[in-house]
């Protein structure tokens, strides 16, 4: 009897990645991303409190060390400036208005109806003084039928 030899391995993929399946690539992938994102998640606090240290000492040095402050307070009073003038046309805009209005007598605060009550119960086939009776209540109920539009009025 012949003697038996090992058999042939199957080829390595590292070596032939024509062999790896896509749901393999997906999976491979997968892992790598998920432990990326893992990993910046963990060194992020790290490279927080680093940047945090480095804005402190930058912000310390422009503003102190280099007459910033000064600087600062020169364009607060100028930005101050700026808003009191925007502050003061738009009250004096207000002003102007209301006066307009007060001389004329002309006020916009009456409710102009589109359309009058009468219409509206005509489109609707209802008697007007139900649709009147029915602008009072809070709660209506309104029913469609084959015989028409039954309305009940709520409290």
């Amino acid at each position: 009897m012949a003697q038996s030899r090992p058999r042939a391995s199957y080829p390595k993929i590292i070596d032939r990645p024509e062999l790896k399946t896509p749901w393999r690539y997906l999976l491979e992938g997968s892992f790598t991303l998920a432990f990326w994102a893992l990993w910046i998640y963990w060194i992020s606090p790290i490279l927080t409190v680093l940047l945090w240290i480095m804005g402190v000492r930058i912000f310390y040095s422009e503003l102190f060390s280099q007459e910033g402050l000064l600087e600062l307070f020169s364009i607060l009073k100028q930005a101050g400036l700026v808003l009191v003038l925007i502050a003061g046309t738009l009250l004096g805009w207000s002003y102007y208005n209301y006066m307009q209005f007060l001389h004329r007598g002309e006020r916009r605060r009456t409710y102009v109806p589109y359309c009058q009550d009468e219409d509206v119960a005509e489109f609707f086939r209802i008697d007007p003084n139900l649709l009147r009776e029915a602008k009072k209540h809070s709660r209506v109920e309104i029913h469609l039928g084959e015989k028409g539009i039954n309305i009940h009025l709520g409290p």
